[in-house]
């Protein structure tokens, strides 16, 4: 049965069974500041955080929750894909209690759309959410799609909500792909 399960997944990944997907930011989303904490913020208007900041139980089982109640996979969008390679960031979350399935690819500092876009025409999507903390130029690629966050709270009761009517609209199998421009 495990050969099965396994060798299923693996005809799925690579034939194009489409899947909802979660596009997440780490920082403002999962992890964020504590209380009494001071918040600093870089010249683009990022919050900066400290290697102290840990993941907040509550936000993870909010992520953990969504992952399960919509089947869906989960694809970072967090600026630290510049810095650290995918096995961190997976090695990172899983030590916090979140699967992360992919990472969406370095295109340009702060260009979160355009990247959202670039992994979506790579392997296609079923429904897609996009949580985030800074507004970015996401917006101008997916407003229906986009649920921001706010920085010190991550995400809420409220977001999840959002999210999980995005990621179960409609529950169709055609899916949604990038058409070439």
């Amino acid at each position: 049965m495990i050969y099965i399960d396994k060798y299923t997944n693996f005809i799925n990944e690579q034939y194009g069974k489409k899947h909802n997907v979660i596009f997440c930011d780490i920082h403002g989303v999962v992890v964020r500041p504590e209380e009494g904490d001071v918040v600093e913020y870089s010249k683009d208007g990022h919050m900066k955080y400290s290697p102290k900041h840990e993941w907040d139980p509550r936000c993870v089982e909010l992520i953990n929750r969504l992952i399960e109640v919509t089947s869906a996979k989960l694809v970072i969008t967090s600026t630290l894909k510049e810095k650290k390679s995918l096995h961190f960031i997976k090695k990172y979350a899983k030590h916090n209690g979140v699967h992360v399935y992919d990472v969406t690819p370095n295109i340009a500092h702060n260009e979160k759309g355009e990247e959202i876009k670039a992994w979506i025409k790579k392997h296609g999507v079923l429904n897609f959410a996009i949580i985030d903390d800074n507004v970015l130029d996401i917006p101008s690629y997916y407003p229906d799609n986009f649920i921001q966050t706010n920085s010190i709270s991550g995400i809420t009761d409220k977001e999840y909500k959002l999210a999980h009517k995005i990621l179960t609209k409609g529950n169709n199998d055609k899916g949604y792909f990038m058409q070439e421009n």
